[in-house]
């Protein structure tokens, strides 16, 4: 009962600090785009990110939570937590940078023939499968996680390392690698 009374008598101020933070995530550091519809980041934003797709460009970055349908992000960082139903990475000479959680359905790379750029310091989730230049953390799926280097663990059905003598570390339902020695 403390909850709804606490609500009922705080629910301007609670709407408010929800509704600011949003609205400025949203609309600051745009380039074009047409937000909340379609978010196109070039520039430092805080609050919260909202729309169907969110495009980040390089030297963007974002602090706080971003949220689209889709994300696409052709470089930039994000500071905080990535929410999306796919993360597609574009662009594989930028480098792309999660500072946080990032969730998703699926998070991807342009092609497979690519390698991925994004660097995740913290956790990258995903329901089908997670790609990554390096991951400094947790990287957890139902399926398929790929790294070229992971300071932390993989948790899912099929993880796969790269290692700097080219070979890959591979793992069922667990794998693991910590920096030491082997890398520079």
């Amino acid at each position: 009962m403390k909850i709804k009374e606490f609500y009922k008598n705080h629910k301007k101020k609670i709407i408010t600090a929800i509704a600011i933070p949003t609205i400025l995530g949203t609309y600051l550091g745009e380039e074009g785009g047409l937000p909340p519809i379609y978010n196109v980041k070039s520039e430092k934003s805080y609050g919260i990110n909202l729309g169907l797709v969110t495009t980040y460009l390089p030297g963007s970055e974002h602090n706080g939570i971003s949220m689209s349908l889709y994300h696409v992000q052709k470089g930039g960082t994000i500071n905080g937590v990535n929410i999306g139903f796919m993360n597609k990475e574009m662009n594989p000479f930028e480098n792309k940078k999660v500072n946080g959680l990032e969730l998703s359905f699926l998070n991807i790379n342009t092609s497979v023939k690519e390698k991925s750029n994004k660097i995740v310091n913290g956790a990258q989730i995903a329901v089908i499968a997670n790609i990554a230049k390096e991951v400094n953390g947790l990287q957890a799926t139902v399926l398929v996680n790929r790294a070229k280097e992971v300071n932390g663990a993989q948790i899912g059905i099929y993880n796969q390392i790269y290692l700097p003598n080219d070979k890959k570390k591979r793992g069922i339902l667990l794998n693991y690698h910590f920096k030491g020695k082997d890398r520079k």
